[in-house]
C-alpha cells in the first residue's frame, strides 16, 4: 500500500496489477490504513478479470495483505 500526502492529510492507495498485461486491474484509495483499501482493490480486480486455474497472487505480506478479510477473499473459489 502506498501513502500519499495531500493538504488534507494522508491517503492510502492499494493497487492490484496484472503482471502479464502490465495493467492495473484494481485499485482503491482511502484516508485510513487498514485492510479495507487492499480488500476493495482485490474485489475490483476479481470483478474485472476472468479467473483461470493456476493464477498466482503475490503481495508484500504486510499486515493489510495478511488480514482475515483479505485472506478469506483470496480463498474463495
Amino acid at each position: 500500500m502506498m501513502s500519499i500526502w495531500i493538504t488534507e492529510g494522508w491517503l492510502f492507495l492499494a493497487v492490484v496489477f496484472d503482471l502479464f498485461s502490465r495493467m492495473v486491474v484494481g485499485w482503491f484509495m482511502a484516508p485510513f490504513q487498514d485492510a479495507t483499501p487492499a480488500v476493495r482493490a482485490l474485489r475490483m480486480a476479481l470483478a474485472h478479470r476472468r479467473l483461470q486455474s493456476g493464477l498466482l497472487h503475490h503481495s508484500d505480506r504486510g499486515s493489510t495483505y495478511t488480514s482475515e478479510s483479505y485472506l478469506e477473499l483470496l480463498e474463495q473459489p
